[in-house]
């Protein structure tokens, strides 16, 4: 069986989550900020390394998938508010309401027959669609409230990213193909590398920085992905 394009940006994600996963927690671990963002970049490992395995191993993955994602959910509510610094009783009530649920969702995930699961699939993609509208509507929230220009600027390009690698995401999920889970793959990796940029430079990327950045992480995750299709 060929690598198709899907695997392929797959790999890429994979290898730059577990990275930054890994790296970031090495730099100040006992920041909440950087803890949860390792996490959350390691449940995002977890989801690109199951569609690896999806096409060759079947139904175990797709769930394992979707765990990871019912999994990222709680994850993406709590950094965007440990970054956006929102203690509100709203958001934290929200926080616990999504990880007492995720955790349910988990439970529920393993016990039912995948295989006949469209409905149960359905309902986790919704799930996880509302905490990552939460999660932008926060960031939308702080980047019309921001009064510095620099402020303003970096939360957008986070919005918007963020809305972009959400819809390619959803596209995925919704549409599937080839070509669709491509683009999701490689969409939330580079949104995932440009947190990992904004977060540990503490400024606004300049976009010419960025893709020169972004190119050297995908040439050097090529090779690799090269080197897995030949082996």
């Amino acid at each position: 069986m060929g690598m198709s394009v899907g695997v392929s940006s797959a790999i890429l994600g994979s290898i730059v989550s577990a990275t930054v996963a890994i790296v970031i927690l090495f730099r100040r671990r006992r920041r909440r900020r950087y803890l949860l963002f390792s996490t959350f970049s390691a449940a995002l490992f977890l989801w690109h390394a199951a569609a690896i395995a999806l096409p060759y191993f079947g139904t175990r993955f797709s769930q394992l998938q979707t765990a990871a994602s019912v999994v990222m959910a709680p994850l993406a509510i709590s950094f965007f508010r440990e970054l956006l610094r929102d203690e509100s009783m709203v958001r934290r009530n929200l926080n616990r309401l999504y990880g007492l649920s995720s955790a349910i969702l988990l439970g529920v995930l393993f016990a039912v027959d995948w295989e006949r699961a469209a409905l149960e699939r359905g309902l986790v993609g919704l799930y996880v669609i509302g905490a990552l509208s939460v999660a932008l509507y926060a960031l939308f929230r702080a980047m019309r409230g921001a009064r510095d220009v620099p402020q303003r600027k970096r939360l957008s390009y986070l919005f918007y990213g963020g809305l972009g690698a959400t819809v390619l995401a959803v596209a995925d999920a919704l549409f599937g193909g080839d070509t669709a889970a491509g683009l999701g793959h490689i969409a939330i990796t580079l949104y995932l590398y440009f947190l990992y940029q904004s977060i540990v430079a503490r400024r606004v990327l300049d976009v010419v920085e960025f893709v020169g950045k972004a190119a050297t992480v995908a040439v050097l995750t090529l090779i690799l992905a090269t080197l897995y299709s030949v082996l």
